[in-house]
């Protein structure tokens, strides 16, 4: 088993084991001894983020929603790369199976770019609700309780 068959074996639990650089960056390293070796610095400068994060200032929005901000920059960075590898058979001469394969990677362009949408879609409902003020959210949870509860308190 290669090194490429490998990564692309992993289960997606263990995608921390995979921070660091983009595959797509690496294939470029032809030797594998270097690709590997910039594999474990990519893992090395993500560790040290991590405990280095500790001591640097809060992110402007929610954990959340700065993670599903940089899982939109993955997609729309592998949507593009798919793009590419999709126009291929219209740009060289290639072979057979890999003008099929050429055109397959148009293919999951698009499914990229339309789970990109989906994710994003969900995220832009959410933001859009009205969000209640304290008051308002606390006076709720009030009315909503029990009314044996209420009596306590009132």
């Amino acid at each position: 088993m290669t090194n490429q068959d490998a990564l692309a074996a992993r289960r997606s639990d263990d995608w921390e084991d995979q921070e660091g650089f983009r595959e797509t960056l690496l294939m470029y390293f032809t030797k594998p001894e270097d690709a590997d070796a910039l594999r474990r610095l990519g893992g090395l400068l993500y560790n040290v983020a991590l405990q280095a994060s500790m001591d640097w200032p809060d992110w402007p929005e929610s954990t959340t929603r700065t993670e599903l901000r940089a899982a939109l920059a993955d997609l729309r960075h592998l949507r593009g790369f798919l793009e590419a590898v999709g126009r291929e058979h219209q740009v060289f001469n290639l072979e057979p199976d890999d003008i099929a394969l050429s055109q397959h990677a148009a293919e999951q362009a698009q499914a990229v770019e339309r789970s990109s949408r989906v994710l994003n879609s969900g995220w832009r409902r959410r933001e859009e609700r009205p969000r209640p003020d304290r008051f308002e959210s606390s006076l709720r949870s009030f009315l909503a309780a029990p009314l044996a509860f209420r009596q306590v308190f009132a």
